[in-house]
């Protein structure tokens, strides 16, 4: 029974406003409407898209969902295989300086002199380089590294003249789909 009563809760605002999406602007917040749409029309949604502005929106947050998120990915791969290799030297250092900046961060004035300085103000890449590396994943894909692709594994591709370059292209990343499915 608490179950219905917070599903309804939680529920009925959605439906109300995606109903009042649906009624006719001359019905507006009248109190005839409860759950469904009063004088069906779709008037609300051919205003809302004959603004340029909208359209520009989407497109806006597809292009940065898709080719923010094929960067993140790309970012997090070469930063973790390097740190889960035992003879990376410094790799320590590094790591910590990766966690301190997840737990410490500039700030958002700092970050707009940054994003001045570099001229990226203005520009779509202002959306896409600050976000370029998420440390959160490049820690979870480091981990999964470590504890999936064993070091013998470079031992014996090396023996066949393999770089770490080519390993990573051809082993690491081959291995490290299911890690790349969660971190996308």
């Amino acid at each position: 029974y608490n179950r219905c009563i917070i599903s309804y809760a939680v529920l009925y605002p959605i439906i109300y406003v995606l109903s009042a999406s649906f009624s006719s602007p001359s019905v507006g917040t009248a109190e005839r409407m409860l759950l469904f749409p009063v004088n069906f029309s779709f008037e609300g949604y051919s205003a809302a898209f004959s603004h340029n502005a909208v359209l520009l929106g989407y497109r806006n947050t597809l292009f940065n969902t898709i080719v923010g998120t094929v960067i993140n990915i790309i970012m997090t791969l070469l930063a973790a295989y390097p740190l889960s290799r035992c003879v990376f030297r410094f790799k320590n250092v590094y790591m910590f300086i990766f966690v301190f900046t997840m737990y410490f961060g500039g700030g958002l004035i700092p970050t707009y002199i940054l994003m001045t300085k570099l001229k990226l103000i203005n520009t779509v890449w202002v959306m896409l380089i600050p976000g370029a590396l998420s440390v959160y994943n490049m820690i979870l894909t480091r981990t999964f590294i470590i504890t999936n692709i064993a070091e013998e594994m470079f031992e014996a591709s090396s023996m066949d003249e393999c770089t770490h370059f080519w390993f990573f292209l051809s082993i690491v990343i081959l291995l490290s789909k299911a890690i790349i499915a969660v971190i996308t």
